[in-house]
């Protein structure tokens, strides 16, 4: 999946494959409920394993402005680790990468 025309990410960024429902937009990300979890995630809308430390700032706030304060934005990058994206949960996962979303208020 290192390859942005195959790359399902990519795929919802450029050609606008959302089969979930959509939460928000702008010129960086974008944010659907993820087709495996059920759950908002934020997806870059470049191809990139990580996000900058500036981008994840931006994602908190853009978060917390949607969906409140409550939960915790899982960084990890399980089934598409070459495409930068994060999963907005109320639980952790274990062995997640996850930070308290009101760590961005």
């Amino acid at each position: 999946m290192n390859n942005p025309n195959t790359c399902e990410l990519c795929q919802l960024v450029n050609h606008r494959n959302i089969y979930t429902q959509f939460h928000f937009e702008n010129d960086d990300f974008i944010i659907v409920n993820c087709n495996t979890c059920n759950v908002p995630m934020v997806v870059l809308k470049h191809h990139r394993s990580s996000f900058h430390y500036e981008e994840k700032k931006q994602i908190g706030k853009i978060l917390i402005s949607i969906f409140g304060s409550q939960g915790y934005i899982d960084w990890k990058q399980r089934k598409i680790p070459a495409h930068a994206h994060c999963h907005l949960r109320m639980i952790p996962f274990p062995n997640s990468e996850a930070e308290l979303l009101s760590k961005y208020v």
